[in-house]
């Protein structure tokens, strides 16, 4: 018996098992560590937490887990930059601790495709929510002439960016902070300002 075309039920179900395999492709699952617990996470290629499937509480199990206080300790010195900053933040504002990193190759302020792809997903939130602002901090290991203007390129780097798109400059705030263990990303934090 020959079938010359498909009933429409069974074309949905191609279709629908077409598109899962599409998104399956896109999409990735890994043990990551999550407020100091492992979970088997699903995530985009571009690294965008999309799920946290379940705890894996034995994933470690033998290993001397401990946290990173130099990591830490500079993660503490973005939430604390408002002194010092380019831009108006508001008396009393704060700095959202769902940052995005924009990772940068060691001596380079390029962005690559990764980083176009994070700062659009910053772009579309500035756009549904007018009077939010972003913090753009870059990383440095010292104070020399070289690692300033690195970092200065950085911040220029994905502020002109957001210009193209069509963020203003008085919606982005600027700084540049000490921060060995971060030296190669700019984090990229939401200023929620008090009304």
């Amino acid at each position: 018996m020959k079938i010359n075309h498909l009933s429409p039920f069974l074309s949905v179900l191609v279709v629908l098992a077409m598109a899962t395999a599409s998104y399956a492709q896109n999409t990735k699952t890994s043990v990551i560590l999550y407020n100091s617990e492992a979970y088997l996470a699903e995530f985009t290629t571009d690294g965008e937490i999309l799920n946290l499937i379940e705890k894996k509480p034995n994933y470690l199990k033998g290993y001397d887990v401990q946290q990173d206080n130099t990591f830490r300790a500079d993660l503490y010195a973005i939430d604390n930059v408002q002194n010092g900053a380019s831009g108006t933040v508001s008396a009393g504002s704060t700095v959202s601790a769902d940052r995005k990193f924009i990772d940068f190759r060691s001596q380079y302020a390029t962005l690559d495709q990764m980083s176009l792809t994070r700062l659009d997903r910053v772009v579309k939130y500035l756009n549904n929510n007018p009077s939010a602002k972003v913090m753009v901090t870059s990383h440095r290991i010292d104070d020399s002439n070289n690692t300033v203007k690195l970092s200065n390129n950085r911040i220029d780097s994905c502020q002109k960016y957001l210009e193209l798109k069509g963020i203003t400059a008085s919606r982005v705030i600027t700084t540049s902070v000490y921060a060995p263990s971060l030296k190669d990303k700019v984090a990229i934090s939401y200023v929620n300002e008090r009304i």
